[in-house]
């Protein structure tokens, strides 16, 4: 298996989280895709080879830097259950839904997402997008290091659910450089590359899903998934001498990235930014602001960042 998680080719560069999604990356902008098209490929590989931190169960945010220079953000995160009230939440301490609890499942955004994108700045044909996520979840992939230590960490997720225990191994985590197959995630993923993001969205996938949900109490429907829908909006800024930096909107947590950076940009320029003590604190007191604010925990992630042929970048 390739090593690198990054690739850089004459006209084009690619950073992520793992070398399958670097390869399945780069192999979409060789054939003329998009940084659009390569970012979609790597996110849904890594739902495969890291589904401890990402999945087509999960969302996805994205900022767009056109060719031109201009910016634009869009936000693929779920809604809430339409069946969710205020006193659902009330009744909780602090009035917020613990983490991992069946009301906190929202809708999964991150197959719609992916269509929009494509929709706006893809190239390619859609189904081209998810050879390489097949192919791994059918054949099979090497787990790397870093992913066999984080599924150790949270299996204690996967004994909550029948069908989560028995898809990804629950109490027998695959070790690092052990080969591990997912051939039931391989057939929704030929499904959704074939028959459209609609399939995610439509008939048995979001059936199953509020028949799953209706056993722990939870809220989420069908028809929630059937609603669905991201949208494009603009960026939120901050300007540091000649530089603008952009991050996601609200519900996200990209102000607390704005806020730390703009703490410590006063003192750049005597190096003493670059004290780790200084950042700690600065990113410190700008998440708990987010926190106070945003009101959303976040969660285990990855990013992909690509710059394609025309100049496009996908941070």
């Amino acid at each position: 298996m390739q090593s690198s998680k990054s690739a850089i080719g004459s006209n084009w560069a690619i950073s992520t989280g793992n070398p399958y999604a670097a390869i399945a990356a780069e192999r979409i902008l060789t054939m003329g895709g998009t940084a659009v098209d390569a970012a979609i490929a790597a996110d849904a590989v890594l739902g495969v080879v890291e589904p401890m931190a990402t999945s087509i169960g999960g969302d996805v945010l994205a900022m767009v830097v056109e060719a031109d220079g201009g910016v634009q953000a869009y936000n693929g995160t779920g809604r809430s259950p339409a069946a969710l009230q205020e006193a659902d939440v009330l009744e909780f301490k602090g009035h917020r839904i613990p983490e991992r609890h069946p009301l906190s499942v929202t809708t999964p955004g991150a197959v719609r997402g992916w269509h929009d994108l494509h929709e706006r700045y893809g190239k390619l044909e859609w189904h081209h997008l998810f050879d390489d996520a097949i192919r791994l979840a059918e054949e099979g992939f090497e787990v790397a290091e870093v992913a066999a230590r984080e599924w150790r960490i949270f299996d204690f997720v996967l004994h909550t659910d029948p069908n989560c225990a028995e898809l990804y191994r629950a109490g027998d985590p695959p070790e690092a450089a052990e080969r591990f197959s997912n051939p039931k995630l391989g057939a929704l993923l030929r499904r959704i590359a074939y028959e459209g993001y609609q399939a995610f969205y439509k008939g048995e996938i979001p059936e199953a899903a509020e028949a799953a949900m209706k056993k722990v109490g939870g809220l989420l429907s069908a028809s929630d998934f059937s609603r669905h829908h991201g949208n494009f909006c603009k960026p939120v800024q901050v300007e540091l001498g000649d530089v603008t930096l952009y991050q996601c909107p609200p519900n996200t947590h990209g102000r607390a990235i704005l806020q730390a950076l703009s703490t410590l940009a006063p003192d750049a320029d005597s190096n003493r930014a670059s004290d780790e003590l200084k950042v700690i604190a600065a990113t410190s007191a700008a998440l708990a602001e987010a926190a106070r604010t945003v009101c959303d925990s976040g969660g285990n992630t990855v990013c992909t960042v690509i710059v394609d042929q025309g100049g496009w970048r996908l941070p």
